[in-house]
């Protein structure tokens, strides 16, 4: 039997009752009798009293709590992305992070999105739009730094975190998305995007704004959208590496950004800076939800229809040859 600080002298006491009563260490033989009297100052105990289990660690399960806005993250972290100043600062922190780590710094703010680009982070509630990590390329905003300095001029990164303001008449956050050197964010009644524009990834052309920041009173360049407003609201948002795509509650689903590997879904590999429908397989079909990863694209429509698209230099299109597919396709037809 093991006996912990805690409880070896209620043990012991519950034993001397046994007159020849030893307990047997590794060195010696020593009487209870004396233990028990050198632990008098003890509280008596009653007879039929049953010893205590052994303290058990609390555990927290937050997986059915509707309620709960608790934010954990796992990968690299020496970027700032993990929100953590200690993760940068501490001369012997690490620079991955191998199992889900609590980010506090977002558990009191509602957080319900978050989205993971290449060294920074977003989190949002409803509400309120935060960022952590690189900025060089204004991916998590700020104005240019190469505007007069009469305000706080933008950080090249933020290892601790940033309040992202949006406009007061955009309405509640609806999604958001992070490619790999930019950021899409729908609210209520409009879209926007920062950071890198050299493909038109953020709905501009790349010509006259190679990057989206906010200006010095934080104002927005809003997205020219072709669909109605009042008709149709964004379900959600997506980037791959350097292209976005807007999901509308109607089923319409429009790209932007580069396409030299067919991540665009319109046929051919040029850079599209204006939002533009995806047709191809996709026409007539309701979507309901658009995923990918890096430039392979995936929808799936309300009556089950798989659409693939895009980069399938590892066959990761299911096809038996490994060149783009420049057009949606149903991949079960």
């Amino acid at each position: 039997m093991t006996l912990t600080a805690s409880t070896s002298s209620y043990v012991l006491r519950k034993l001397v009752e046994r007159k020849n009563s030893r307990i047997i260490t590794s060195r010696k033989c020593f009487s209870l009798k004396c233990l028990s009297m050198a632990m008098s100052s003890e509280p008596p105990i009653t007879p039929n009293e049953d010893i205590p289990p052994l303290k058990q660690k609390i555990v927290h399960d937050f997986r059915n709590i509707s309620s709960s806005r608790i934010v954990y993250g796992a990968g690299l972290c020496s970027t700032g992305s993990f929100a953590t100043t200690r993760l940068i600062e501490s001369p012997t922190a690490p620079e991955q992070i191998y199992k889900p780590m609590m980010i506090k710094a977002m558990n009191a703010k509602k957080i319900n999105r978050v989205a993971a680009g290449f060294g920074f982070s977003l989190f949002a509630s409803s509400t309120e739009l935060f960022g952590s990590g690189l900025n060089n390329f204004y991916q998590i905003g700020g104005p240019l730094r190469t505007e007069k300095k009469d305000y706080k001029e933008s950080k090249q990164w933020y290892v601790g975190g940033r309040r992202i303001m949006l406009p007061e008449d955009s309405g509640k956050i609806r999604d958001l998305s992070a490619g790999r050197l930019h950021s899409l964010i729908a609210t209520e009644n409009s879209l926007f995007a920062m950071g890198d524009n050299a493909h038109g990834q953020c709905g501009h052309d790349p010509a006259e704004h190679p990057v989206v920041a906010n200006s010095q009173k934080n104002k927005w360049l809003k997205i020219n959208v072709p669909w109605d407003w009042t008709a149709s609201k964004i379900r959600s948002v997506h980037c791959c590496l350097d292209t976005s795509f807007v999901l509308l509650e109607s089923g319409e689903l429009y790209a932007f950004g580069l396409g030299s590997d067919g991540q665009l879904g319109n046929g051919n590999d040029e850079i599209q800076w204006e939002p533009q429908l995806v047709e191809g397989d996709l026409k007539g079909e309701k979507i309901s939800r658009i995923a990918g990863s890096t430039d392979t694209l995936i929808a799936v429509s309300v009556s089950g229809e798989v659409f693939i698209w895009g980069q399938n230099e590892y066959g990761q299109l299911g096809c038996y040859q490994m060149s783009p597919r420049f057009s949606t396709h149903n991949m079960f037809l």
